[in-house]
């Protein structure tokens, strides 16, 4: 099942590693990201990478439809919410990623 993470700025990796220390479990994250061209004073000068969910990141294991494995993550520092009503869009969750997954390049950005 898949889930909906808000987490706070900058405490991605920490929370990720919260997560898998907590849980045992090899979950599954998708932060899809873009490049941009960076431009300074004019010119361009080279490139930026940005997250297309901003502070969002999508989760997906199985045991995730357990609201007891949920309830251990809840108050992981680094998380704001898990973003209710996951469970109703699993379809459109797996679309999403699924599209997003066959229009990246081989760096990983989105075309």
């Amino acid at each position: 099942m898949w889930i909906i993470l808000k987490y706070k700025t900058n405490c991605l990796e920490y929370l990720k590693n919260e997560i898998n220390k907590k849980l045992n479990l090899k979950i599954d994250y998708y932060s899809p990201k873009i490049k941009s061209d960076k431009i300074i004073k004019g010119k361009l000068s080279g490139f930026r990478e940005l997250k297309l969910l901003g502070d969002y990141v999508l989760c997906y294991h199985p045991n995730f439809s357990n609201q007891k494995t949920l309830g251990q993550i809840k108050n992981i520092r680094g998380l704001k919410y898990i973003l209710d009503g996951y469970s109703t869009c699993q379809k459109e969750i797996k679309d999403f990623v699924n599209k997003c997954k066959i229009n990246e390049n081989e760096e990983g950005f989105l075309k």
